[in-house]
């Protein structure tokens, strides 16, 4: 009961800043997606990233007790970090694993820069994993 209603305040703190023809979406347990159109300025992407980090500071009251929430938020945009919904879900998500490899409570934007350093983070997994079947 109490994971959903932490879902359920995330949902309420994330729709309270989106417009009316945003989209938001529970994706897994705890992970939201927001799919804002028409935004093309980088400044104004970066500057509503920080207002949602800001939603997030204040804490939860549940059962008495006041726990903190944390947002982690990777960003992908359309067209720059790719021009098919599958391919912006995929780098929003590297962008969000950099975020919380990066200490979490923070936002990372998809960049070629990110891409690069994401393959070969999974090229080495990739020829770590051939090492250990071939020398066990």
């Amino acid at each position: 009961k109490s994971k959903y209603i932490m879902s359920k305040e995330v949902a309420e703190r994330l729709k309270s800043h989106v417009r009316k023809e945003d989209i938001i979406a529970r994706i897994g347990e705890d992970e939201f997606a927001i799919l804002i159109e028409d935004v093309y300025d980088l400044s104004q992407v970066n500057a509503s990233a920080q207002k949602l980090l800001g939603l997030f500071y204040k804490p939860v009251e549940l059962g008495g007790k006041k726990l903190n929430l944390g947002l982690s938020a990777g960003i992908a945009m359309f067209p720059f970090s790719g021009d098919k919904a599958a391919d912006l879900l995929e780098r929003a998500a590297d962008a969000l694993y950099h975020a919380k490899e990066n200490g979490g409570n923070r936002f990372r934007f998809f960049t070629e820069e990110l891409n690069r350093l994401m393959n070969w983070v999974s090229w080495m997994s990739l020829s770590l994993c051939l090492l250990r079947q071939r020398w066990g």
